[in-house]
């Protein structure tokens, strides 16, 4: 989406016009010019545009950033340079504090994917778990990066990196969960809430607690 010279442009389209020649064409990637109807260029590289959802940032290098975009997937700042994650619209972006090349990335109603020895996975999606919020929370253990915690209407929760996952409440919220944190001082500790109502647990999981007032 990003090319100086692509075979293809951003599959979102919403103007196109015709002059002394050139097509030119606006899209949800940019705005792109044509002038033989095959070959397309991006003409504009150089404007800050874009829509951040969310922000990943890696805490054993500041050279390293993941961002989730509105209508332009997941990007990477890897040592200086942008590089592609992931399509659709980018969401929630997590880097293991531990290890870089460990990362997760996740699109709209909580499709959620790992990136781990160098293979992207899905790890969390809606089949199983049901949709979940346009941006689907998830959260990492601040004291063991192998547990994971994901907000749909229930919270679901990883011990191995997300190759197993298992539903942790029964609150149901017909809102979708919006919100997530987890306590670093007692990891049994989290918070979660929807657009009305909040939720806490102070055993991992095991009983809920519903908030009010």
């Amino acid at each position: 989406y990003y090319c100086d010279t692509c075979k293809i442009v951003h599959a979102d389209q919403h103007y196109l016009t015709y002059h002394n020649g050139i097509v030119y064409e606006c899209n949800d990637g940019g705005m792109f010019k044509t002038e033989n109807d095959t070959d397309w260029t991006r003409i504009s590289n150089g404007i800050i545009n874009s829509q951040m959802y969310r922000l990943g940032v890696a805490q054993t290098t500041d050279q390293v950033t993941m961002t989730g975009l509105q209508d332009n997937g997941t990007k990477i700042w890897y040592y200086s340079t942008w590089y592609q994650q992931g399509g659709g619209d980018g969401m929630e972006c997590i880097i293991d504090y531990t290890n870089l090349d460990i990362r997760y990335s996740s699109i709209y109603y909580g499709d959620i994917s790992r990136l781990k020895d160098g293979a992207w996975t899905t790890i969390s999606d809606t089949a199983k778990t049901g949709v979940g919020a346009w941006t689907t929370p998830y959260i990492i253990n601040p004291k063991n990066p192998k547990s994971l915690y994901f907000g749909y209407a229930d919270v679901w929760k990883t011990e191995d990196y997300g190759d197993s996952i298992r539903k942790i409440s029964d609150i149901n919220s017909s809102q979708l969960l919006q919100s997530m944190a987890i306590a670093p001082s007692d990891t049994n500790t989290l918070y979660v809430a929807d657009y009305q109502d909040m939720w806490r647990t102070t055993d991992g999981g095991t009983n809920w607690t519903k908030l009010s007032g």
